[in-house]
């Protein structure tokens, strides 16, 4: 699951420590969560994005 959230945010905001000039979203840590799987509340690191510009 974490693997497919760190994708996602890849997508998003290019490879991690590149620095695209004009990109709109940049990435801004790992907080905690989790998921629910089979029943079971699972710890995951939550990979954040944010906008790039004021007001996004």
């Amino acid at each position: 699951m974490g693997r497919l959230l760190e994708d996602e945010v890849e997508r998003l905001c290019g490879p991690k420590h590149s620095r695209p000039p004009g990109r709109p979203i940049s990435r801004h840590g790992h907080p905690a969560g989790f998921v629910v799987m089979a029943g079971q509340k699972l710890p995951i690191q939550r990979p954040r994005v944010r906008p790039t510009q004021r007001g996004g």
